[in-house]
Protein backbone atom coordinates (compact mmCIF):
# COMPACT_ATOMS: atom_id res chain seq x y z
CA UNK A 1 0.00 0.00 0.00
CA UNK A 2 1.78 3.48 -0.93
CA UNK A 3 -0.67 5.69 0.24
CA UNK A 4 -0.01 7.73 3.03
CA UNK A 5 -1.29 7.66 6.37
CA UNK A 6 -5.08 9.92 6.94
CA UNK A 7 -4.24 12.58 9.79
CA UNK A 8 -7.22 15.27 9.14
CA UNK A 9 -10.42 12.92 9.38
CA UNK A 10 -13.64 15.29 9.62
CA UNK A 11 -15.52 15.40 13.06
CA UNK A 12 -17.79 12.77 12.44
CA UNK A 13 -15.22 10.02 11.56
CA UNK A 14 -13.81 11.35 14.99
CA UNK A 15 -17.27 10.63 16.73
CA UNK A 16 -17.74 7.42 15.00
CA UNK A 17 -14.05 6.64 16.08
CA UNK A 18 -14.31 7.49 19.70
CA UNK A 19 -17.67 5.78 19.79
CA UNK A 20 -16.51 2.62 18.93
CA UNK A 21 -13.92 2.88 20.69
CA UNK A 22 -15.45 3.61 23.91
CA UNK A 23 -17.42 0.67 22.79
CA UNK A 24 -14.05 -1.77 23.12
CA UNK A 25 -12.34 -0.47 26.18
CA UNK A 26 -15.46 -1.00 27.82
CA UNK A 27 -15.75 -4.22 26.08
CA UNK A 28 -13.11 -6.89 28.31
CA UNK A 29 -14.66 -4.96 31.54
CA UNK A 30 -17.70 -6.74 31.47
CA UNK A 31 -16.19 -10.24 31.51
CA UNK A 32 -14.10 -8.99 33.83
CA UNK A 33 -16.08 -7.92 36.25
CA UNK A 34 -17.93 -10.92 36.44
CA UNK A 35 -15.10 -13.08 36.56
CA UNK A 36 -14.28 -10.89 39.51
CA UNK A 37 -18.08 -11.99 40.69
CA UNK A 38 -17.62 -15.44 39.98
CA UNK A 39 -13.87 -15.86 42.54
CA UNK A 40 -15.71 -14.04 45.19
CA UNK A 41 -18.46 -17.06 45.31
CA UNK A 42 -18.12 -19.94 47.70
CA UNK A 43 -17.25 -23.24 46.97
CA UNK A 44 -16.08 -22.23 43.68
CA UNK A 45 -13.38 -25.26 42.42
CA UNK A 46 -10.03 -24.56 41.55
CA UNK A 47 -10.46 -26.00 37.76
CA UNK A 48 -13.52 -23.01 37.47
CA UNK A 49 -11.30 -20.45 39.46
CA UNK A 50 -7.97 -21.70 36.67
CA UNK A 51 -10.69 -20.82 33.68
CA UNK A 52 -12.01 -17.60 35.02
CA UNK A 53 -8.27 -16.24 35.97
CA UNK A 54 -7.22 -16.91 31.99
CA UNK A 55 -10.30 -15.34 31.24
CA UNK A 56 -9.45 -12.22 32.84
CA UNK A 57 -5.76 -12.17 31.29
CA UNK A 58 -6.91 -12.56 28.12
CA UNK A 59 -9.29 -9.44 28.32
CA UNK A 60 -6.84 -7.42 30.27
CA UNK A 61 -4.03 -8.66 27.60
CA UNK A 62 -6.86 -7.27 24.57
CA UNK A 63 -7.52 -3.66 26.49
CA UNK A 64 -3.78 -3.33 27.32
CA UNK A 65 -3.17 -3.76 23.39
CA UNK A 66 -6.03 -1.75 22.29
CA UNK A 67 -4.13 1.22 24.80
CA UNK A 68 -1.20 0.78 23.38
CA UNK A 69 -1.94 1.04 19.43
CA UNK A 70 -3.92 4.44 20.26
CA UNK A 71 -0.71 5.83 21.69
CA UNK A 72 2.05 4.10 19.17
CA UNK A 73 -0.91 5.53 16.58
CA UNK A 74 -0.95 9.09 18.12
CA UNK A 75 3.33 9.11 17.66
CA UNK A 76 3.32 7.57 14.92
CA UNK A 77 1.15 9.77 12.18
CA UNK A 78 2.82 13.00 14.03
CA UNK A 79 6.14 11.65 13.27
CA UNK A 80 7.27 11.64 17.08
CA UNK A 81 8.82 7.88 17.42
CA UNK A 82 11.96 6.93 16.81
CA UNK A 83 12.79 3.27 15.96
CA UNK A 84 15.93 1.82 16.08
CA UNK A 85 18.10 -0.08 13.77
CA UNK A 86 19.49 -3.44 14.55
CA UNK A 87 20.30 -6.85 12.88
CA UNK A 88 18.20 -9.28 14.63
CA UNK A 89 16.61 -12.81 12.54
CA UNK A 90 12.97 -12.22 11.41
CA UNK A 91 12.47 -16.52 11.97
CA UNK A 92 13.24 -16.68 15.30
CA UNK A 93 11.55 -13.22 16.23
CA UNK A 94 8.72 -14.96 14.33
CA UNK A 95 8.85 -18.07 16.86
CA UNK A 96 8.44 -16.59 19.73
CA UNK A 97 6.15 -13.98 18.68
CA UNK A 98 3.86 -16.90 17.83
CA UNK A 99 4.74 -19.02 20.32
CA UNK A 100 3.35 -15.99 23.08
CA UNK A 101 0.26 -15.36 21.35
CA UNK A 102 -1.10 -18.66 20.26
CA UNK A 103 -0.07 -20.38 24.30
CA UNK A 104 -2.00 -17.15 25.78
CA UNK A 105 -4.69 -16.94 23.48
CA UNK A 106 -5.85 -20.17 21.85
CA UNK A 107 -6.37 -22.97 24.21
CA UNK A 108 -8.11 -25.64 21.87
CA UNK A 109 -9.93 -23.17 19.98
CA UNK A 110 -8.24 -22.52 16.73
CA UNK A 111 -6.11 -24.46 14.64
CA UNK A 112 -2.78 -22.70 14.21
CA UNK A 113 -0.06 -23.51 12.00
CA UNK A 114 3.44 -21.94 11.25
CA UNK A 115 6.07 -22.25 8.29
CA UNK A 116 8.99 -20.57 8.97
CA UNK A 117 12.62 -20.97 7.41
CA UNK A 118 15.21 -23.38 9.07
CA UNK A 119 17.92 -20.84 8.12
CA UNK A 120 18.39 -17.16 9.44
CA UNK A 121 15.66 -14.42 7.79
CA UNK A 122 18.13 -11.47 8.55
CA UNK A 123 16.67 -8.03 8.74
CA UNK A 124 17.22 -4.77 10.01
CA UNK A 125 15.10 -2.67 12.51
CA UNK A 126 12.88 -2.03 15.47
CA UNK A 127 12.72 -5.26 16.09
CA UNK A 128 10.21 -4.93 19.53
CA UNK A 129 7.99 -2.81 17.03
CA UNK A 130 7.84 -5.62 14.47
CA UNK A 131 7.01 -7.92 17.26
CA UNK A 132 3.90 -6.08 18.19
CA UNK A 133 3.44 -6.02 13.98
CA UNK A 134 3.31 -9.82 14.01
CA UNK A 135 1.21 -9.85 17.23
CA UNK A 136 -1.46 -7.27 16.16
CA UNK A 137 -2.08 -8.93 12.93
CA UNK A 138 -2.12 -12.90 15.27
CA UNK A 139 -4.57 -11.01 18.04
CA UNK A 140 -6.98 -10.15 15.21
CA UNK A 141 -6.72 -13.35 13.20
CA UNK A 142 -7.74 -14.85 16.47
CA UNK A 143 -10.20 -12.45 17.76
CA UNK A 144 -12.47 -12.30 14.14
CA UNK A 145 -12.02 -16.34 13.55
CA UNK A 146 -14.24 -18.71 15.30
CA UNK A 147 -13.81 -22.02 17.18
CA UNK A 148 -12.65 -25.12 15.00
CA UNK A 149 -10.88 -22.19 12.69
CA UNK A 150 -7.54 -22.17 11.25
CA UNK A 151 -4.70 -19.43 11.33
CA UNK A 152 -1.49 -20.11 9.58
CA UNK A 153 1.63 -18.15 9.83
CA UNK A 154 3.99 -18.01 7.15
CA UNK A 155 7.07 -16.53 6.82
CA UNK A 156 9.44 -16.73 3.52
CA UNK A 157 12.91 -15.30 1.98
CA UNK A 158 12.98 -14.38 -1.67
CA UNK A 159 16.66 -13.82 -2.18
CA UNK A 160 16.08 -12.87 -5.97
CA UNK A 161 13.91 -9.99 -4.51
CA UNK A 162 15.96 -9.43 -1.63
CA UNK A 163 13.05 -9.48 0.30
CA UNK A 164 11.33 -11.61 3.77
CA UNK A 165 7.66 -12.00 3.18
CA UNK A 166 5.25 -12.94 6.43
CA UNK A 167 1.78 -13.95 5.81
CA UNK A 168 -0.71 -13.94 8.45
CA UNK A 169 -4.11 -15.92 6.71
CA UNK A 170 -7.04 -16.95 8.99
CA UNK A 171 -10.54 -18.49 7.56
CA UNK A 172 -12.68 -16.02 9.78
CA UNK A 173 -15.38 -14.08 9.49
CA UNK A 174 -13.53 -11.54 6.81
CA UNK A 175 -13.69 -8.22 4.92
CA UNK A 176 -16.01 -6.94 2.67
CA UNK A 177 -14.44 -5.20 -0.28
CA UNK A 178 -16.07 -1.91 0.07
CA UNK A 179 -14.17 -1.84 3.63
CA UNK A 180 -10.97 -2.84 2.33
CA UNK A 181 -10.59 0.36 0.19
CA UNK A 182 -10.01 2.31 3.48
CA UNK A 183 -8.80 -0.30 5.91
CA UNK A 184 -5.43 1.36 6.43
CA UNK A 185 -6.83 4.92 7.53
CA UNK A 186 -5.95 5.72 11.22
CA UNK A 187 -10.05 6.05 11.75
CA UNK A 188 -12.87 4.30 10.24
CA UNK A 189 -14.36 5.97 7.52
CA UNK A 190 -17.85 7.37 8.39
CA UNK A 191 -20.94 5.00 7.29
CA UNK A 192 -19.08 1.83 7.19
CA UNK A 193 -20.87 -1.21 7.84
CA UNK A 194 -18.40 -3.92 7.41
CA UNK A 195 -18.80 -7.28 9.39
CA UNK A 196 -14.94 -6.95 10.49
CA UNK A 197 -14.44 -3.57 11.48
CA UNK A 198 -13.64 -2.04 14.96
CA UNK A 199 -12.10 0.51 16.20
CA UNK A 200 -8.90 -2.21 17.68
CA UNK A 201 -8.58 -3.01 14.25
CA UNK A 202 -8.39 0.10 12.62
CA UNK A 203 -5.83 1.58 15.05
CA UNK A 204 -3.80 -2.09 14.86
CA UNK A 205 -3.96 -2.09 10.91
CA UNK A 206 -2.46 1.61 10.76
CA UNK A 207 -0.08 0.53 13.45
CA UNK A 208 1.42 -2.56 10.86
CA UNK A 209 0.62 -0.19 8.14
CA UNK A 210 2.99 2.93 9.25
CA UNK A 211 5.68 0.50 11.00
CA UNK A 212 6.46 -1.35 7.70
CA UNK A 213 6.78 1.54 5.63
CA UNK A 214 9.22 3.23 7.67
CA UNK A 215 11.37 0.25 7.48
CA UNK A 216 11.15 0.63 3.70
CA UNK A 217 8.58 -2.86 3.20
CA UNK A 218 4.39 -2.22 2.58
CA UNK A 219 1.45 -4.14 3.80
CA UNK A 220 -1.46 -5.75 1.38
CA UNK A 221 -4.61 -6.99 2.60
CA UNK A 222 -7.35 -9.61 0.50
CA UNK A 223 -10.52 -11.35 1.14
CA UNK A 224 -12.75 -12.59 -0.53
CA UNK A 225 -15.97 -10.97 1.58
CA UNK A 226 -18.04 -12.45 4.24
CA UNK A 227 -16.75 -15.79 5.88
CA UNK A 228 -13.77 -16.13 3.63
CA UNK A 229 -11.62 -15.52 5.72
CA UNK A 230 -8.31 -12.52 5.57
CA UNK A 231 -5.11 -12.84 4.61
CA UNK A 232 -1.88 -10.23 5.72
CA UNK A 233 0.69 -10.26 3.52
CA UNK A 234 3.67 -8.09 5.14
CA UNK A 235 7.37 -7.45 3.16
CA UNK A 236 10.37 -5.74 4.30
CA UNK A 237 13.58 -5.70 2.43
CA UNK A 238 16.45 -8.77 3.50
CA UNK A 239 19.57 -8.18 5.13
CA UNK A 240 23.01 -9.61 4.69
CA UNK A 241 24.37 -11.61 7.52
CA UNK A 242 25.76 -9.69 10.15
CA UNK A 243 29.55 -9.77 11.23
CA UNK A 244 30.22 -11.87 13.97
CA UNK A 245 30.07 -10.20 17.49
CA UNK A 246 32.89 -11.18 20.00
CA UNK A 247 31.73 -12.60 23.23
CA UNK A 248 31.31 -10.51 26.11
CA UNK A 249 30.97 -11.61 29.38
CA UNK A 250 28.01 -13.42 30.31
CA UNK A 251 24.85 -12.17 32.25
CA UNK A 252 25.06 -13.13 36.12
CA UNK A 253 23.30 -15.79 36.75
CA UNK A 254 19.57 -15.26 38.26
CA UNK A 255 20.44 -16.12 41.69
CA UNK A 256 17.04 -17.49 43.66
CA UNK A 257 18.73 -16.68 46.95
CA UNK A 258 20.13 -13.35 46.53
CA UNK A 259 17.77 -10.91 48.96
CA UNK A 260 16.60 -7.54 46.95
CA UNK A 261 14.88 -4.82 49.27
CA UNK A 262 12.48 -3.38 46.95
CA UNK A 263 10.32 0.24 47.61
CA UNK A 264 7.52 0.56 45.96
CA UNK A 265 6.42 4.09 44.93
CA UNK A 266 3.08 4.43 43.22
CA UNK A 267 -0.24 6.87 44.36
CA UNK A 268 -2.35 4.37 43.44
CA UNK A 269 -3.29 2.33 45.90
CA UNK A 270 -4.78 -1.01 44.33
CA UNK A 271 -1.46 -0.80 41.84
CA UNK A 272 0.91 -0.48 44.10
CA UNK A 273 -0.40 -2.93 46.93
CA UNK A 274 -1.20 -5.49 44.12
CA UNK A 275 2.66 -5.62 43.25
CA UNK A 276 3.45 -5.64 46.73
CA UNK A 277 1.86 -9.24 47.13
CA UNK A 278 3.30 -10.01 43.90
CA UNK A 279 6.74 -9.16 44.41
CA UNK A 280 6.28 -10.53 48.09
CA UNK A 281 5.16 -13.82 46.58
CA UNK A 282 8.72 -13.83 44.70
CA UNK A 283 10.76 -13.84 47.65
CA UNK A 284 11.95 -10.30 47.86
CA UNK A 285 11.44 -7.89 50.94
CA UNK A 286 8.99 -4.88 49.27
CA UNK A 287 8.02 -1.56 51.24
CA UNK A 288 5.65 0.84 49.95
CA UNK A 289 5.29 4.26 49.59
CA UNK A 290 2.41 6.31 48.11
CA UNK A 291 3.63 9.68 47.68
CA UNK A 292 7.03 11.03 46.40
CA UNK A 293 8.40 12.71 49.46
CA UNK A 294 6.96 9.72 51.28
CA UNK A 295 9.43 7.76 48.99
CA UNK A 296 12.35 9.39 49.50
CA UNK A 297 12.07 9.40 53.14
CA UNK A 298 11.33 5.79 52.99
CA UNK A 299 14.70 5.08 50.55
CA UNK A 300 16.70 6.89 53.17
CA UNK A 301 15.38 4.54 55.92
CA UNK A 302 15.39 1.29 54.07
CA UNK A 303 18.42 1.53 51.54
CA UNK A 304 16.53 -0.54 48.65
CA UNK A 305 18.50 -2.26 46.26
CA UNK A 306 15.67 -1.43 43.57
CA UNK A 307 13.32 1.27 43.29
CA UNK A 308 9.71 1.12 41.29
CA UNK A 309 8.60 4.58 41.04
CA UNK A 310 5.91 5.89 39.18
CA UNK A 311 6.03 9.39 37.26
CA UNK A 312 3.01 11.43 38.29
CA UNK A 313 3.34 11.34 42.04
CA UNK A 314 1.91 13.59 44.72
CA UNK A 315 4.44 15.67 46.84
CA UNK A 316 7.77 15.10 44.62
CA UNK A 317 7.16 13.72 40.90
CA UNK A 318 9.40 10.74 39.83
CA UNK A 319 11.54 12.83 38.03
CA UNK A 320 12.28 14.62 41.55
CA UNK A 321 12.51 11.64 43.16
CA UNK A 322 15.12 9.95 41.44
CA UNK A 323 16.66 13.47 41.41
CA UNK A 324 16.77 13.25 45.32
CA UNK A 325 17.95 9.30 45.67
CA UNK A 326 21.12 10.15 43.60
CA UNK A 327 21.90 12.80 45.64
CA UNK A 328 22.07 11.12 49.06
CA UNK A 329 25.33 8.84 49.24
CA UNK A 330 22.85 6.10 50.80
CA UNK A 331 20.46 5.41 48.05
CA UNK A 332 22.45 7.00 45.38
CA UNK A 333 23.60 3.38 44.43
CA UNK A 334 20.35 1.80 44.14
CA UNK A 335 18.90 0.71 40.90
CA UNK A 336 15.74 2.94 40.21
CA UNK A 337 13.01 2.07 37.35
CA UNK A 338 10.38 4.28 36.18
CA UNK A 339 7.11 2.27 36.25
CA UNK A 340 4.93 4.25 34.92
CA UNK A 341 1.98 5.04 32.59
CA UNK A 342 3.92 7.84 30.42
CA UNK A 343 5.51 5.72 27.29
CA UNK A 344 6.35 8.21 24.57
CA UNK A 345 9.70 8.21 23.46
CA UNK A 346 10.20 11.62 25.17
CA UNK A 347 8.70 10.17 28.38
CA UNK A 348 11.62 7.94 27.92
CA UNK A 349 14.20 10.64 27.16
CA UNK A 350 13.25 12.14 30.55
CA UNK A 351 13.40 9.47 33.10
CA UNK A 352 16.51 9.10 31.61
CA UNK A 353 18.01 12.73 31.76
CA UNK A 354 16.15 12.37 35.42
CA UNK A 355 18.82 9.66 36.47
CA UNK A 356 16.23 6.22 35.80
CA UNK A 357 18.03 3.01 35.44
CA UNK A 358 15.06 1.86 33.36
CA UNK A 359 11.52 2.80 31.67
CA UNK A 360 9.02 0.48 31.85
CA UNK A 361 5.22 1.51 31.02
CA UNK A 362 2.39 -0.12 32.51
CA UNK A 363 1.12 -2.82 32.98
CA UNK A 364 4.27 -5.26 33.10
CA UNK A 365 4.29 -8.58 32.48
CA UNK A 366 5.27 -9.95 35.51
CA UNK A 367 8.18 -12.38 33.79
CA UNK A 368 9.59 -9.29 32.62
CA UNK A 369 9.69 -7.54 36.02
CA UNK A 370 10.97 -10.99 37.35
CA UNK A 371 14.25 -11.33 34.39
CA UNK A 372 15.26 -7.48 35.63
CA UNK A 373 14.86 -7.99 39.07
CA UNK A 374 16.86 -11.34 38.92
CA UNK A 375 19.46 -9.38 37.34
CA UNK A 376 19.67 -6.48 39.78
CA UNK A 377 22.56 -6.06 42.05
CA UNK A 378 22.00 -5.09 46.06
CA UNK A 379 23.44 -2.16 46.10
CA UNK A 380 26.24 -1.25 48.16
Amino acid sequence: MSERTSVCPDLSTIHEFLGALSHELRGPLAPFYNGLQILKLKGVDSEISREILALMERQLRDMTGLLDNLLEVSRLVRGRIALRHDHFDLGRLTRVVFDEVTAKLLPNRVHCSLQVPEEPVWALGDAVRLARVLSTLLHNAVRFTDAGGTIIVRLESDASEHKAVLQVRDTGVGIEKERLLNLFHSFPSAGTDSVRHSASLDLGVTFVKTVIEQHGGDVRVASEGHGRGTEFTVTLPLQGEPAPVTANSPLPDAAADRHLRILVIEDNRDSAESLRILLSACGYEVHVSFTGTDGVKAAQEKRPDVVLCDIGLPGLNGYEVVSELRRHAETASARVIALTGYGADEDRRKAKLAGFDLHLVKPVEPRVLEEILAHSEPAA
